[in-house]
């Protein structure tokens, strides 16, 4: 006799709610009221409103006296400005020729800047002396701080940058320029004459407005997700796969608007991928040299590179990048005119990228933003995962709190909120496992849907890339032990998707048997193993001992992977607790279905194989003059943590009720502190 779980009343359903709910609340304002305010207050540091777009060309100083004007429209407070203003490599060498035992050569000429408003009106008049002019020339940039902030109605005014000066014959100084008119809210003129370049400059806000506005957003928005969650877990009580797609979606939301465009890891390459396959949707002309070149928005080259390195920094959120995404999204209408680029991009079929390509393609059929592009094509990668991990979690025959736990990972949800391929190959693989086991322990019928999802399923492991996972097909040879199966028809299902991994093998991977394909110049090489032993497994050792903290903190939120945002380890202990309790038993029929010797060998040996694939990519990568293996990252062992959860769950421990509302709830308000402790750094750290 099946026990019935009796439900809590609603009113102590709600009360609960109340409680944590309020927790979250103090939490928040207590952060925001004794961190956040006092900090941004103390910091002097400006994010910029106006982005320097393109810094791809030089305009040198015409000899004798000039002046030059760039206008713009204002996104926000302005509190200073920065130019880009340096000698020619040519005047280097012959300055260098010119010192005597080092000594700076002093430069001859003037140069003053003026900011003025839509009326003409003076607004910072800043002299350079020949101090200041040397200082500038030294570090390549020209700082100014205004002694008074412009607060008021400045949002979408119109503002003048005037900067005369009078240098001598080839002083080979130039200010760094865009290679097209890429600002359409303003231009640059030089002697009254337009020209068809803008000026490359920042234009700073306080980081205080910014800095406060992002924690009080995120903060809403977190309490937001925890009210949909715990409603749609408590007292809507939906199914779990359901519960699962909002889950996700709200989650992945929150993390793809907290990683700004490229400060995910090799994002530049994936959106130069995906970028591919939307000009094939909008019929974009094809470059002559498609493998290196393809033809771009000039819009969409505005972030590239130089919002994620404001000032040099690592590939990580700023204050400074949140507020150029903020105000590119509000801003006026870009340039969409097509340029030609040199664009790394992922080798490869595009199967992977036709989510985010399809994104990417919508937001230029419908003229939006480059920012904004750029965010749909990263939200079809989210929805592809939530969809497919949705239809996963009604599939699995048991276990479905495996997928929830890996699913809401910060690791997992910072993949597949990217352009990465991951997202492709979490989702599928999320699936694939579901539709298997399915077969394995439950189908009494194979369905065409069955046929065709698989096929799509092994279509995305050949692709390059995703090509080490083909190993987890072996658990198709258990789908034969299901008895209320066919035999003959089972194996020749069983067959046939064999075969047809076989051939997506081969025609996805064709051009790596034609040519070389290597990103390392002098790699490790397999024949090692024999030639000396000893060295391989002491390369292995160093590797373990070099990595294993780091490893072992990362697949649960450490430092985001690759993302290089110190994280509190206190968070990842968390995040490894809910995981492991997801693996525990239920005590429902369907969680009493056991797994036999031979099932749990053959997963295991997927299991184990898949690691030893990618363990095995990342030594033919590495470098013969590296003392350790590198490029191994836990984001690969993502596709198989449910099938690694669901193999060390034994029949001792279990649970009597069903926690996936307290596994949901739990994992939100873990990501709460999680991306509370994140924001802080990101905000004043960097």
């Amino acid at each position: 006799m099946n026990r019935i779980e009796k439900r809590k009343p609603l009113w102590q359903t709600l009360v609960i709610f109340a409680v944590l709910f309020f927790v979250l609340s103090v939490f928040f304002g207590l952060v925001y009221q004794f961190y956040i305010t006092p900090k941004a207050e103390a910091d002097d540091i400006g994010y910029y409103s106006v982005a320097s777009k393109n810094m791809g060309e030089r305009y040198l100083f015409p000899n004798g006296n000039f002046t030059l004007t760039q206008s713009f429209q204002a996104k926000d407070s302005v509190s200073g400005y920065t130019l880009w203003i340096d000698f020619t490599e040519e005047k280097k060498a012959e300055r260098e020729k010119l010192a005597v035992n080092g000594e700076f050569i002093d430069v001859k000429g003037h140069l003053r800047v003026v900011l003025k408003d839509a009326a003409g009106t003076v607004i910072d008049d800043y002299d350079l002396d020949q101090d200041k002019l040397n200082e500038a020339l030294y570090f390549g940039r020209l700082v100014r701080s205004l002694d008074t902030l412009l607060q008021g109605n400045v949002r979408n005014q119109t503002y003048t940058l005037e900067i005369s000066g009078d240098f001598p014959k080839n002083s080979g100084i130039y200010f760094r320029v865009s290679d097209r008119d890429y600002y359409q809210s303003g231009e640059m003129t030089v002697n009254g004459e337009t020209v068809s370049q803008d000026m490359a400059f920042y234009v700073y806000s306080p980081i205080y407005t910014m800095a406060r506005l992002l924690f009080l957003a995120f903060s809403a928005a977190i309490l937001l997700a925890f009210t949909v969650v715990y409603f749609c877990a408590y007292v809507f009580r939906v199914k779990k796969h359901i519960l699962f797609l909002v889950a996700v979606l709200i989650m992945g939301m929150g993390y793809t608007v907290l990683m700004t465009p490229y400060a995910t890891p090799d994002e530049t390459a994936h959106f130069y991928t995906a970028y591919r396959v939307s000009n094939a949707l909008t019929a974009t002309p094809k470059a002559e040299n498609p493998n290196k070149e393809l033809y771009i928005r000039a819009c969409d080259t505005d972030y590239n590179g130089i919002i994620s390195e404001f000032y040099g920094k690592r590939l990580v959120p700023t204050t400074g990048t949140y507020a150029a995404a903020v105000n590119n999204i509000l801003g006026t209408k870009e340039n969409e005119e097509l340029i030609l680029v040199d664009g790394d991009y992922i080798t490869g079929n595009p199967v992977c990228y036709i989510a985010s390509g399809f994104g990417l393609a919508v937001g230029r059929w419908l003229h939006l933003s480059s920012v904004t592009s750029f965010y749909l094509g990263r939200i079809m990668n989210l929805l592809l995962f939530a969809v497919l991990g949705m239809l996963a979690v009604r599939r699995m025959p048991f276990g479905k709190n495996v997928l929830f736990a890996v699913a809401l990972l910060p690791l997992t949800l910072q993949q597949v909120a990217s352009y990465s391929y991951d997202s492709v190959i979490l989702a599928f693989a999320f699936y694939f496992t579901a539709v298997c086991l399915d077969l394995i322990y439950r189908k009494k019928k194979i369905s065409v849907l069955d046929i065709v999802s698989l096929l799509l399923c092994i279509a995305v492991f050949a692709a390059p890339k995703a090509g080490v996972y083909c190993v987890v097909l072996l658990l198709l040879l258990l789908i034969p032990r299901n008895r209320a199966l066919p035999k003959k028809q089972t194996w020749i299902f069983v067959g046939g998707l064999l075969a047809a991994a076989v051939g997506f093998f081969l025609l996805f991977n064709a051009f790596r048997f034609s040519s070389a394909v290597t990103t390392t110049s002098n790699p490790y090489t397999l024949d090692l193993i024999f030639k000396d032993p000893l060295k391989f497994i002491e390369l292995w050792v160093n590797t373990y001992f070099d990595s294993k903290e780091w490893l072992s903190y990362s697949l649960f939120g450490s430092d985001m992977a690759w993302g290089n945002l110190p994280v509190s380890k206190t968070y990842a202990l968390g995040f490894a607790a809910l995981l492991l309790l997801s693996s525990v038993r239920g005590d429902s029929p369907r969680e009493r279905i056991r797994m036999q010797p031979l099932e749990r060998t053959v997963m295991w040996s997927a299991v184990l194989l898949t690691v030893a694939g990618f363990c095995a990519a990342a030594y033919l990568w590495t470098s013969v003059d590296s003392a350790c293996v590198n490029g191994i990252q836990t984001r690969y062992i993502l596709p198989t943590l449910p099938l690694i959860l669901l193999l060390l769950r034994n029949n001792t421990i279990i649970h009597r009720k069903d926690v996936t509302g307290f596994l949901t709830s739990g994992f939100i308000m873990l990501h709460a502190f999680y991306i509370t402790d994140l924001l802080t750094t990101v905000l004043f750290d960097y």
